[in-house]
């Protein structure tokens, strides 16, 4: 019964969507269209690169030694082992989805293992620093850096520092275990550059392809509330529009829904949080990224709500 509901309804919004590509076209282009420069303008240029770059470290092993210069110099004060510390770099420099990406390449390299991963996962996947200093500060010119970073960036590390400490630290099983199936000190044979660099650009082609199209589709989706909210009675317009769709947009695709969230300056304490969970295109990105591994899906989203929560309280405090 239970599957029956939801078939019909997600029949009914796929019905309606097709509807409304044929009945607003003009509106659904400019959509896409939003979606697309946003992907040439802002995602190619500061992720496109750093694929390249992470793949080549991955497999010619270079991350295996940055890791390990990392741990001889902060490991007295951070509770990762060696191997997670260039994930730990990728995911909190690089930007979304580079954290997921450099999680299941070193584990497809056999760099860390899969319980390893699954705690690096849930808190090293973030929107990257050049994305906030080159778009989002653009739309909020009017944010206060430092409580900002901490609420985007300072509960996701404490979060996974504690968590991993609770669960994948302390739980591990010793070197050589029978259930560890990957030792962290069993480093694959690194690639030659030359042989490295091919693979390293089609891997990264693949994945900005699939970003942009992850992109343009969820922006695409906005049409629905957008289509829904029209229908409503005229006095509720000024909220729907100027509150509601916004944090929906949000929820989709999040670079259009910022533009229209820097409208109003009272959402500006979500921000962090809706960064946080990166909305529709960002999970769909995470789950295509898992599609090949033993990396659980269900498990990511679980703990990203949670850490958004808690961005969303600080917000309300340091922000509001």
């Amino acid at each position: 019964m239970k599957k029956t509901v939801e078939k019909t309804i997600s029949g009914s919004i796929l019905l309606l969507l097709a509807l409304l590509l044929l009945t607003h076209s003009d509106s659904c282009i400019a959509l896409a269209s939003q979606g697309l420069l946003l992907w040439y303008r802002n995602m190619i240029p500061s992720l496109f690169p750093f694929m390249v770059l992470s793949s080549l470290m991955i497999r010619t092993c270079l991350s295996l030694r940055l890791s390990c210069f990392i741990h001889k110099a902060a490991g007295w004060l951070l509770p990762f082992r060696k191997t997670s510390y260039f994930t730990i770099l990728m995911g909190f420099l690089c930007g979304f989805p580079m954290g997921a990406k450099a999680v299941v390449m070193q584990l497809s390299q056999k760099q860390i293992s899969l319980r390893e991963g699954q705690s690096l996962l849930i808190f090293t996947n973030n929107i990257g620093p050049l994305y906030i200093f080159g778009y989002v500060f653009g739309l909020f010119p009017w944010i206060s850096p430092f409580p900002f970073f901490f609420c985007l960036y300072g509960i996701p590390f404490l979060y996974g520092s504690l968590y991993y400490i609770c669960k994948a630290y302390k739980d591990s099983p010793t070197e050589g275990s029978e259930k560890d199936t990957v030792s962290p000190l069993s480093f694959p044979e690194p690639e030659a550059l030359g042989e490295a660099i091919s693979p390293s650009l089609q891997t990264a082609i693949s994945s900005i392809t699939t970003l942009g199209g992850c992109m343009v589709f969820f922006q695409v989706l906005q049409i629905l509330p957008q289509f829904v909210f029209s229908l409503l009675p005229s006095h509720m317009q000024p909220f729907l529009q100027a509150y509601l769709l916004p944090l929906i947009s949000c929820l989709t695709e999040i670079g259009g829904g910022l533009k229209l969230l820097s409208q109003t300056e009272k959402l500006l304490w979500m921000i962090p949080g809706l960064l946080i969970l990166g909305g529709g295109s960002c999970l769909l990105q995470t789950r295509l990224l898992l599609n090949d591994t033993k990396l659980s899906f269900k498990n990511y989203v679980y703990h990203k709500l949670l850490q958004a929560i808690l961005a969303f309280l600080a917000g309300w405090l340091l922000l509001r």
